[in-house]
């Protein structure tokens, strides 16, 4: 349900620490080194990507060489209260929002399937709060058209 005018101070709906709109727009981004290096001295990583302004479709393409595209599914990893928020209020369809913001994944390293499956039973994914978001595939398509994200309704 979106409102026409909301407050710093407002409780972030649906925020699973409690946190006002002001203290979740305010919240220090996530520092992705750690986990970088300790998947980089262990596993076969192809490349890596920081989701960052121009979210997925601008930043990820530039990991991948021309014939290679990916397909995300926005229903394998939990979206930020914040970005369910601007959404509402904005009124801001699936595609720009996955356009501007990370919404939620800050950080990819493309890995075989047997890759990330070792990753997971070593528990890499558990120590540094990650999940498969995806899959790499052969497209002809260029620039942005390289990435299709399935929208979820969480």
């Amino acid at each position: 349900e979106s409102s026409d005018r909301f407050d710093y101070g407002d409780a972030l709906p649906g925020d699973d620490q409690g946190r006002s709109v002001g203290e979740a727009l305010l919240c220090p981004t996530r520092i992705y080194v750690p986990a970088a290096r300790a998947a980089l001295g262990k596993y076969d990583i192809k490349a890596m990507a920081h989701i960052t302004g121009g979210g997925f479709y601008e930043n990820f393409p530039r990991c991948l060489p021309d014939g290679l595209g990916a397909r995300f599914d926005a229903s394998l990893w939990s979206k930020p209260a914040i970005f369910s928020f601007l959404q509402d209020n904005g009124r801001i369809a699936d595609a720009e929002m996955f356009r501007t913001f990370n919404m939620g994944v800050g950080y990819m390293m493309v890995v075989d399937g047997a890759v990330a499956r070792q990753m997971e039973s070593d528990g890499y994914f558990g120590e540094h709060d990650a999940v498969v978001v995806g899959e790499i595939v052969a497209t002809d398509a260029k620039g942005e058209a390289r990435v299709e994200v399935e929208f979820s309704t969480q």
